[in-house]
């Protein structure tokens, strides 16, 4: 059985991230579905994909038009922020991501959301940030590994 689209994006978005790590620019890449970010050596990515959504309105005979948001946070070191590392680092990442909006050819578009910084309890920088994304991609019914 071939692998779904959304397991092929997902794929696909690691390889194009992993080029950061091949460049030395990061030290850890996680690509995952679950929440939460393991101790790790920084610089530290990690991309979760969140919930799925059906847009109703865009179903047809053919299959479903599926959203789910991405979420690339970004820490270069606990509770210790260097502006100028995090701000290359968000670049290298949003460059990477929005060069190809439609991943490949798997998704129909890429949509940059923003950003969030991480913050403590006490609301101040904890060395990172989240670059939030917004995933649209089809899928045939019955079939989650083909497109249309």
């Amino acid at each position: 059985m071939a692998d779904s689209i959304k397991k092929r994006l997902l794929a696909t978005i690691e390889t194009t991230l992993g080029e950061l790590k091949t460049a030395n620019l990061i030290r850890t890449l996680k690509v995952s579905r679950f929440q939460g970010v393991t101790a790790a050596p920084c610089p530290y990515i990690h991309a979760m994909a969140g919930e799925e959504v059906n847009l109703e309105d865009a179903e047809d005979f053919r299959g479903y038009t599926l959203q789910f948001p991405l979420h690339i946070s970004i820490l270069i070191d606990c509770y210790q922020t260097n502006e100028d590392i995090l701000r290359d680092l968000e670049q290298a990442v949003q460059v990477k991501i929005e060069t190809d909006l439609t991943v490949g050819g798997l998704a129909m578009s890429v949509l940059y959301m923003g950003d969030v910084p991480f913050t403590s309890l006490e609301r101040e920088n904890a060395g990172g940030n989240e670059l939030r994304y917004l995933v649209t991609y089809r899928r045939a019914k019955a079939d989650p590994s083909s497109g249309y």
